[in-house]
């Protein structure tokens, strides 16, 4: 059991560390649901009205509800001290980036066309999305989650946009999932 303390939270175990803070994994206790937990970095706070800005695109991300496929929404939001999180369904897959270095250790391949149309797919999400004013903050190959029929989840939604000058401050690199 970690030592971490969000109120309504149970954590479980830390799952992996990247740019924007750490990931656990974690029961929601008030709905009794298995979740993934995105604690920011307490760095990111010190920005001007980041709280405001990501509080409000979790909330935004939150009433698409079922109207957009293929993503995974936030279910929760809120604030523990300087640190902001977000709480999302635990069942949404690995990473692209971590399936495919999966598929490669195999000699596998995922095939172009699959690959184009689980693209495609994320690009046509990412056009709905601007539509309800929801801007991904962090599309990386992790926020990209491969499913059993080789499609996409895109995750993360809610996640505030940074503006240039917190972006330069973010430390550079992919997630690092955790043994």
């Amino acid at each position: 059991m970690i030592e971490l303390e969000i109120p309504g939270y149970q954590i479980v175990a830390q799952h992996a560390a990247h740019r924007l803070g750490v990931t656990y994994e974690g029961n929601w206790q008030p709905e009794q649901r298995d979740v993934e937990l995105l604690l920011l970095d307490e760095s990111l706070h010190q920005t001007e009205d980041l709280e405001q800005r990501f509080l409000d695109a979790a909330r935004r991300a939150m009433r698409l509800g079922e109207q957009i496929r293929g993503i995974v929404i936030p279910l929760d939001a809120g604030s523990r001290g300087q640190s902001l999180y977000m709480a999302r369904d635990q069942s949404a897959g690995e990473g692209l980036d971590a399936y495919l270095a999966r598929l490669q250790k195999r000699g596998a391949q995922m095939p172009l066309d699959t690959l184009r149309k689980a693209l495609l797919a994320i690009a046509l999400r990412l056009r709905a999305l601007h539509k309800h004013n929801i801007v991904h903050g962090n599309l990386t190959a992790a926020a990209l989650k491969a499913t059993r029929d080789a499609g996409l989840l895109l995750t993360d939604l809610g996640l505030p946009l940074l503006n240039a000058q917190e972006a330069t401050r973010l430390p550079h690199g992919e997630s690092q999932v955790l043994p």
